[in-house]
């Protein structure tokens, strides 16, 4: 059965702010996506050593800022002192590893919708979940639109379902597991968010047949997204927003 119903979802949602324009998870990001005309952006919650919900994709920090180190063996303090985005561009020197609640807000004041995903680090699902929804439930205005929560990882979004019922939960998929289907029931996703390097028009099929939203991601050509948007995806999770422009006009043609 269809868990809570997510939020309106646009055609196109920002993958980790607008990767392709600014260094993921960031402030910065999250600035440029909405310079660019996106509604929604889509960013990683993890937690460090104290326990702190940062915005960060990998199990360390090493490919996205000037340190080095698993971000389950840094504290927050150590974290708070790297720099975020000179690796992308020296325009961005400085840019930090945001919190949970500085991205939640920076957010809000752009009037984006937010697609948070649990990406807890080995062995801290649960309290990574628990983490993650306490601080978004806290910060998130309880009168606006709530969050889409999503992830690979079928427990943390029960302790999701548990925690904050009403918001909508989104299941990601990769490589697609037999038993897709049953997770379905106790998870009650809103919406299938699904990568488009292992999609097939057989699993486009079965996916639309739950009658669920189906996300893709992460898609950064217009032809590809012509084609997806016609087999059925909802939206699509995507870098470079301003390159899928073309294909999201022709639908309203």
């Amino acid at each position: 059965m269809p868990g809570p119903t997510s939020p309106a979802l646009p055609r196109l949602i920002g993958h980790r702010g607008a990767m392709a324009h600014a260094p993921e998870n960031t402030l910065a990001g999250i600035d440029m996506a909405a310079s660019l005309g996106v509604t929604m952006v889509e960013f990683d919650a993890k937690l460090t050593g104290d326990n702190v919900p940062v915005i960060m994709h990998d199990e360390t920090v090493d490919r996205t800022t000037d340190g080095s180190g698993a971000v389950a063996d840094m504290d927050h303090a150590d974290i708070a002192r790297l720099d975020a985005g000179s690796w992308f561009d020296p325009r961005f020197k400085g840019e930090p590893v945001p919190r949970l609640d500085d991205m939640l807000r920076r957010c809000r004041a752009r009037g984006l919708a937010v697609n948070i995903e649990i990406k807890p680090c080995e062995g801290r699902t649960e309290a990574t979940a628990e983490k993650v929804i306490e601080t978004a439930l806290a910060e998130w205005p309880s009168d606006a639109a709530p969050p889409l929560i999503s992830s690979f990882r079928w427990d943390a979004l029960l302790v999701a379902a548990e925690l904050a019922p009403h918001w909508p939960r989104g299941l990601l998929i990769d490589d697609r597991p037999e038993d897709w289907e049953d997770w379905l029931g106790p998870i009650a996703p809103a919406t299938l968010n699904v990568g488009w390097r292992k999609l097939s028009d057989g699993e486009m099929a079965d996916y639309r047949a739950t009658g669920l939203p189906v996300l893709v991601y992460t898609v950064n050509e217009a032809d590809r997204a012509r084609r997806l948007f016609a087999a059925g995806a909802r939206s699509l999770i995507t870098d470079a927003p301003d390159r899928l422009a073309p294909a999201v006009a022709a639908l309203a043609d």
